[in-house]
């Protein structure tokens, strides 16, 4: 099985391409819909074709989309496509100076929103969805006793389970299904308040 191609951010610049909302929200739909034009994403995001080019601009400059290769069309629009699957960063990289750990929170925040708007979606549309959809459907929590090491190696083998069905539904790994649609898996590990 191949691994997922990862943007490893390891600079400012990279965070800070990242911190505003809708180019997070213009990199997910690249990496979930395949290549797009601006016009294609604006329509998507209710953003005017000329503020996702610059946004998308953005994204670019910091190596995480790149001009696709398209075939006719209007070859006055290019369409953009992800650099990677997956974007990834150490947040304790982030800490030398105020402006970087601030901008490592500012991700971190952005990311959290567009989970719990994705969430909301779903909730809001579940109705419409078909039985099976809704019974595949889930969430939960565990709370257990853990060390560092513990919780770095259960995340760790979370992350592969969900790297085995994301190959397998790209077609990696066998025939994808033709029932399969893209699903969002969201998972945290943090330690609670220290136990009183």
């Amino acid at each position: 099985m191949s691994e997922p191609r990862v943007k490893q951010v390891t600079d400012l610049a990279g965070l800070r391409a990242l911190g505003h909302p809708l180019r997070l929200r213009l990199l997910g739909l690249l990496r979930a819909g395949g290549p797009a034009t601006a016009t294609a994403l604006g329509d998507k995001v209710g953003a005017a074709p000329n503020a996702v080019s610059y946004h998308l601009r953005q994204l670019a400059r910091a190596g995480f989309i790149e001009p696709a290769e398209t075939s006719g069309g209007d070859r006055r629009e290019h369409a953009w496509k992800a650099s990677h699957e997956t974007t990834s960063w150490e947040p304790s990289g982030f800490k030398d100076s105020p402006a970087s750990s601030a901008a490592a929170e500012l991700v971190r925040r952005r990311i959290f929103d567009a989970y719990d708007q994705a969430l909301e979606a779903y909730l809001l549309g579940e109705h419409g969805e078909p039985a099976s959809w809704r019974a595949a459907a889930g969430f939960g929590d565990l709370a257990f006793r853990a060390s560092p090491g513990d919780l770095k190696a259960v995340l760790a083998e979370v992350n592969a389970v969900v790297a085995r069905s994301q190959q397998r539904a790209i077609g990696t790994l066998g025939d994808p299904d033709p029932d399969a649609r893209t699903v969002m898996v969201i998972w945290h590990g943090f330690p609670l308040p220290v136990d009183r």
